[in-house]
């Protein structure tokens, strides 16, 4: 096997990807161009749901192989068609795992949410409020420190509105920024109000 098409593999490895489906992936495949587009296919999808900046997936996607000047599209184009397909894998589970079916919904949700915005697990409950937030803008919350429902509470709200609104905006996008980090705030008291009443304190499943 080629190196580019090994140090793909070992990518999935190292994120802990069962041996069969990687051997499936190469012995299934008709030349090692075909590992090589699948291998990275499933490493971009893996880096795009752990917060991985679009450059650093492009500059990934195009060594050795596919030479393209811009993979945003095949990235986004992966996630989708691995997300429609996970509402069948969840269902697969759920016969086999007859006694786990809570747990199996939930992750199948969550990763769900994951590949919609390319965003890492501390980013579910946040993007999962409905409010319309980009990836951007949560991947921006998160590098701002503010992952936990009652960080956001807690954050000023000025600032906040900074980071939903990034860096060169008018006047009255700021404006509108602010009214977003409000709505935010009160979406996530809102959140935190809800999970409280439930008094159920379930740790999250491994993603």
């Amino acid at each position: 096997m080629q190196a580019g098409n090994l140090g793909r593999t070992t990518v999935l490895a190292q994120q802990q990807v069962d041996r069969r489906p990687l051997r499936a992936l190469q012995t299934t495949a008709r030349d090692t161009k075909t590992i090589a587009s699948r291998a990275k296919k499933a490493a971009s999808t893996i880096f795009f749901i752990n917060g991985i900046e679009m450059s650093a997936l492009e500059t990934n996607l195009n060594q050795h192989v596919w030479g393209r000047p811009a993979m945003a599209g095949v990235v986004r184009a992966v996630a989708d068609r691995t997300r429609d397909l996970l509402p069948a894998v969840g269902a697969v589970l759920i016969e086999l795992y007859a006694a786990h079916v809570s747990e199996i919904q939930d992750l199948v949700s969550r990763t769900i949410t994951r590949l919609e915005f390319g965003i890492p697990p501390e980013l579910i409950d946040l993007a999962q409020l409905g409010l319309g937030l980009n990836r951007q803008q949560l991947l921006a919350l998160k590098h701002l420190g503010l992952t936990e429902l009652q960080e956001v509470v807690d954050a000023d709200t000025e600032s906040l509105s900074e980071v939903v609104a990034g860096k060169k905006v008018s006047m009255a996008m700021k404006e509108s920024s602010l009214v977003v980090a409000e709505t935010l705030q009160a979406a996530c008291r809102t959140a935190i109000e809800k999970r409280a009443t439930t008094q159920i304190d379930l740790s999250p499943p491994t993603e």
